[in-house]
């Protein structure tokens, strides 16, 4: 924040200065003050420009560090053989089978009669893990 106080006050400087020296061009003292306002308004908006493009840096820094974070996360993990969320790095884990699907029992069962009901089964064996912390789900054994 120095750097935009250090830059405020070399707006007022040159401000100060931009009035007299208008003044001696224009003459009149009011008409200086108006372009001086309109000076300070344009490098105003130029400023709040400048802070809007900083803070939008300092945000994509923020994102830049937490991403290596978890990257270096994930690599201690497997490192160690902990096993660990392959988004985040989370150790926070849920495995949960898939179970009986009502959507492919219906289809099977609309398509093949009562025993098309069995395709409902079909993937129920598969286990889904569910990280706790960001919600990627994932099968297990992918990295």
């Amino acid at each position: 924040m120095d750097i935009i106080n250090l830059l405020l006050i070399c707006l007022v400087v040159f401000s100060i200065y931009r009035l007299f020296y208008l003044r001696k061009k224009h003459g009149s003292l009011a008409e200086a003050q108006r372009v001086a306002n309109q000076k300070i308004a344009e490098s105003q908006i130029i400023l709040q420009e400048s802070k809007d493009a900083l803070q939008a840096q300092k945000e994509a820094l923020t994102l830049n560090t937490e991403k290596r974070e978890a990257m270096h996360r994930i690599y201690e993990n497997r490192k160690n053989g902990i096993a660990c969320c392959p988004k985040c790095g989370s150790t926070s884990l849920s495995a949960n089978k898939k179970g009986f699907g009502v959507g492919k029992g219906i289809i099977g069962a609309s398509i093949a009669g009562p025993i098309g009901l069995v395709a409902g089964n079909i993937g129920s064996q598969n286990v889904l893990i569910t990280c706790l912390y960001c919600g990627h789900r994932f099968k297990p054994g992918k990295k």
